[in-house]
């Protein structure tokens, strides 16, 4: 008895039971259509997310180990701070003499220091 207004399904070897109104090529493509958006979309934002996370890595790479810098401009702070300690009063003469002689030499050697060592090989 077929007559009660069910779905008239066809059974077949290949494919599940499938409406009569419908074919089973239709059907797979709309699923697979909608997977396909879903996952272009996904590897689009992990692709994005990598390259983020890539310029995040080489940033900080780049102000951790580019220090060279950050040593002049530490002393000069250093001296102009002195100076300006000098000038308001809270050393004497002689103290800002002294400190700024300590500075210079400390800063010699540090330079002295680093010009002796190797320059390590570039390209490897």
């Amino acid at each position: 008895m077929l007559d009660e207004g069910a779905d008239i399904c066809l059974l077949s070897s290949k494919t599940d039971a499938y409406p009569l109104d419908m074919e089973a090529t239709d059907f797979t493509f709309a699923q697979q259509s909608g997977l396909d958006g879903r996952a272009f979309l996904y590897v689009l934002l992990l692709i994005i997310l990598c390259v983020v996370g890539f310029i995040i890595i080489i940033s900080v790479k780049r102000r951790i180990f580019d220090d060279s810098s950050e040593q002049d401009q530490s002393a000069g702070t250093l001296m102009e701070s002195l100076e300006n300690m000098r000038r308001s009063g809270e050393i004497s003469q002689e103290e800002y003499d002294q400190t700024r002689r300590t500075i210079i030499e400390k800063t010699r050697a540090m330079l002295n220091h680093d010009a002796d060592q190797p320059e390590p090989p570039r390209g490897t």
